[in-house]
């Protein structure tokens, strides 16, 4: 009952947020992640380590993922992410141990198996970039002089 009133009031902030329409060309029979979509390992992670993603769709105008980070059978570090779509337009929000509130990201750039969504006020990253190439997923984090790859080849059940 608790995760549903925060979900709830996260989206009622966003659809009441300030923000302009930045997102007029991405109308809702145009915008779909379902390339996204999936269970995805990091091919170039330490060799002592493994880094997943899991992406599901919930509805057409909202996605889940979980990455996590895993060191033989403890997890390490993980985060919750979601793709959302409101009034104001697409957006990703991350939400990472040690913050109370998600972080907010823009997506403001669409395509046929790609996507950048941007938050020009938070620390690091301020971007975040998802693409598709063939069977691997790459995504970039970047924020000032610093920039993160990752590389997924997909986990087949």
């Amino acid at each position: 009952m608790h995760k549903i009133f925060l979900y709830t009031l996260f989206l009622t902030l966003l659809s009441c947020s300030g923000r302009g329409n930045r997102q007029d060309d991405l109308n809702d029979a145009a915008v779909s992640f379902h390339w996204l979509l999936g269970k995805w390992e990091r091919i170039q992670e330490k060799t002592d380590r493994t880094t997943y993603e899991n992406w599901t769709k919930i509805d057409s105008t909202h996605y889940k993922g979980h990455g996590f980070v895993m060191k033989g059978t403890d997890t390490l570090w993980q985060e919750e992410m979601f793709i959302l779509q409101n009034d104001s337009g697409w957006w990703l929000a991350v939400k990472t141990p040690g913050n109370t509130e998600e972080v907010l990201f823009q997506i403001n750039e669409v395509a046929k198996n790609a996507f950048t969504s941007e938050n020009p006020e938070h620390d690091f990253p301020k971007q975040i970039k998802y693409w598709r190439e063939g069977a691997q997923l790459n995504a970039t984090i970047a924020g000032g002089e610093m920039e993160v790859n990752f590389e997924f080849k997909p986990i087949t059940p």
